[in-house]
């Protein structure tokens, strides 16, 4: 990809294309599914998904600083060994076209149910697939620029919510606190699926400037913005809409904004679902990325556009198999809910304490030896 090789992006950089990775595909249905999950706790366990992440995200600088000129896929064969790093490195490329799946799925079946439901999904799928191919073959510099300055549009999307805070009722967010645990931790998992975006940082840390630590308070503020995004989004929807509503409204913020009309703008909820188009894209893109640099390493070539191609493709292939039926999806985002469990919080915390305890103590018995 183009651009020269050291080149490193800003913190500032590094802010949004974390906050453009976690706001995709997601925000539209978040309200509905933690409603679903924990009724008007639901905003309860989005801080707790915030503040689970937060610890990961400590865990995986913990682990991304003890190799600060390396990504994830070089540090899993500095720990393991070229054998089972190669392996793991592997699986999370997969991991990562799997994301890209789920959020073509996602796409798709939101335009087919608002504005184009006679356009094949093939379409859809391949218009944001190829547009990611083109922006990522740019390399990650000009990414996070055009990144940066899409990011004005949450800013615009969360302006036209507030249009519904007159008709919010705050009666409708009681009773506070009669969720039972398992509803809660259902909850966490729903909002952890709309805030994946924050194993980035295994790829991004070695790319951007400045000490680790100003970069682990750049990733905790990009944790931070994102969780009040989602948590202000959450309280307005739930204020809106009351509980036996919110049961019939699987598009909750799209539902409220149809039912506002601006004197400049008749359709507010199209307005704004062309600007959520946007967030797509560049959580897609983000994840395409991710895996072709994966793949690059794993072949040992420094042609990773070809490697976008293929990951590209295989995406677009898996996707138009699933198709966007409703079953298919809801399968298929189950598994993913349960893969990024293990993906993004189990796996980050275990290599956490196999890097800092087991291969730091390895690594200090070999150099005493010598």
């Amino acid at each position: 990809m183009p651009g020269k090789k050291n080149e490193k992006i800003t913190r500032r950089q590094f802010f949004f294309v974390v906050i453009q990775t976690e706001i995709g595909v997601g925000v539209l249905s978040l309200p509905f599914d933690l409603h679903q999950a924990a009724k008007q706790d639901g905003w309860i366990s989005l801080l707790l998904a915030g503040l689970v992440i937060q610890i990961i995200i400590l865990a995986m600088w913990l682990t991304a600083r003890m190799f600060p000129h390396v990504d994830l896929f070089g540090i899993l064969p500095r720990l393991f060994g070229r054998g089972i790093g190669s392996v793991l490195s592997f699986v999370y490329c997969l991991y990562f076209i799997a994301v890209c799946v789920l959020a073509l799925l996602l796409f798709g079946r939101m335009l087919h149910l608002w504005i184009l439901p006679n356009t094949p999904f093939w379409i859809l799928s391949s218009c944001l697939a190829f547009i990611s191919f083109y922006l990522i073959s740019s390399g990650l510099v000009v990414m996070a620029r055009i990144y940066t300055f899409v990011s004005i549009l949450l800013f615009i999307m969360f302006a036209l919510l507030l249009a519904g805070v007159n008709d919010m009722q705050l009666i409708y967010l009681l009773p506070i606190g009669q969720a039972t645990m398992p509803e809660l931790a259902k909850g966490i998992q729903g909002a952890g699926l709309a805030m994946l975006g924050f194993i980035s940082f295994y790829i991004l840390y070695p790319q951007t400037e400045g000490t680790p630590v100003q970069r682990l308070k750049t990733m905790s503020l990009a944790n931070l913005f994102v969780v009040t995004f989602y948590l202000l989004v959450v309280l307005i929807t739930f204020g809106y809409f009351s509980t036996a509503e919110m049961a019939l409204v699987p598009q909750p913020v799209l539902y409220l904004l149809k039912g506002i009309e601006l004197k400049i703008i008749s359709r507010v909820d199209l307005f704004l679902l062309s600007m959520w188009i946007v967030s797509v894209a560049t959580s897609f893109s983000t994840y395409l990325y991710m895996s072709s640099i994966g793949l690059s390493v794993l072949f040992h070539s420094k042609k990773i556009r070809r490697f976008a191609f293929f990951s590209t493709m295989l995406a677009i292939s898996i996707s138009i198999y699933i198709g966007i039926e409703e079953q298919p999806i809801d399968k298929f985002s189950l598994l993913m809910t349960n893969l990024s469990i293990a993906f993004t919080g189990v796996i980050p915390l275990l290599l956490m304490v196999y890097a800092v305890v087991v291969y730091r103590i390895v690594r200090r018995k070999k150099d005493g030896k010598a």
